[in-house]
């Protein structure tokens, strides 16, 4: 959290405001999706709710990083790019796909399926989440 309340003060966007700004739909629907599957499935399904997150963040900020196009000096993104491509944030993917892999191979066909369903349907989630900001 501490990491996000900082970026935002990058932003001249103070505690309080983030407190009493009103959530957005795409942010409410898209949290209460991963709520939901957090109280209706198992520890994977949890984890495969939150995984186009987890592992979207890490894939884009590692594409962003590497291409010698991304303008670094003066781009608003550049310290987000950072943080995700920070060996904290490497190390939390790492872990992550390594728990969810070792844990899939222990469930029956049906079950991976289901999870697959939960995968896409977060990430169109998080698509819907990302498409409240107007293109830059």
């Amino acid at each position: 959290m501490k990491l996000h309340i900082d970026y935002c003060k990058t932003f001249g966007i103070e505690m309080e405001e983030i407190e009493t700004t009103e959530e957005h739909q795409a942010c409410t629907a898209y949290t209460r999706y991963v709520l939901d599957i957090g109280q209706s499935e198992d520890w994977l399904g949890l984890q495969v709710s939150l995984a186009p997150c987890l592992l979207g963040y890490g894939a884009i900020a590692k594409q962003l990083h590497a291409d010698p196009r991304t303008k670094t000096e003066g781009n608003t993104y550049w310290p987000w790019i950072l943080n995700y491509v920070a060996d904290d944030y490497v190390q939390a993917v790492q872990t992550g796909c390594e728990l969810m892999e070792r844990n899939a191979v222990l469930h029956s066909p049906s079950r991976i399926e289901e999870l697959v369903k939960i995968f896409i349907h977060a990430t169109k989630m998080e698509i819907g989440f990302w498409e409240m900001f107007p293109s830059a």
